[in-house]
């Protein structure tokens, strides 16, 4: 059974604009796992206040998995991942995407991601650009993020373990 969790943001940057319509988007939500410790991936948003992990749309007929494999890869470098496990949950997420500039209505999939090295590829520029990446311990992740809806994610998945 999938368990289906709803988030409107009403204050702050990305609130929700009124006068906008949205977009609607498919988009996986990767919490990765170092190979050998109890750390986490978070991301620092460089545009923006976000403080999360590795978030991307799903494209077309892709799956899941295979969305999280190419976001990792994209935005974080690393390229060998040991296993993927994608939570029975949705989080509805209404909020105003400020790199985008559109109001947003996405349904993030969560999944768990375990590294099997630390093998990396080297990051585009764009990339680069966007954010910076940290490894969090898993007792401190909750405290890092600064976003409603991926501190849920984490409270209904990592911490329910």
């Amino acid at each position: 059974m999938i368990k289906e969790l709803f988030f409107t943001q009403t204050t702050g940057p990305d609130a929700v604009r009124n006068d906008l319509p949205f977009q609607e988007r498919n988009a996986i939500v990767a919490m990765v796992k170092h190979p050998t410790d109890n750390s986490f991936i978070c991301l620092t948003w460089k545009k923006t206040d976000w403080k999360g992990f590795v978030i991307g749309g799903i494209e077309g007929d892709e799956s899941k998995e295979d969305a999280v494999r190419r976001e990792i890869l994209e935005e974080t470098g690393y390229k060998n991942i040991k296993s993927i496990t994608v939570f029975p949950l949705i989080m509805h997420s209404k909020f105003f995407q400020i790199l985008k500039q559109v109001n947003r209505f996405a349904h993030f999939y969560p999944a768990l991601v375990i590294l099997e090295d630390e093998e990396k590829v080297a990051l585009s520029e764009e990339e680069k650009n966007l954010h910076d990446i940290s490894w969090i311990k898993q007792e401190d992740v909750l405290e890092f993020l600064n976003v409603h809806d991926m501190k849920e994610i984490w409270k209904e998945t990592i911490l329910k373990q």
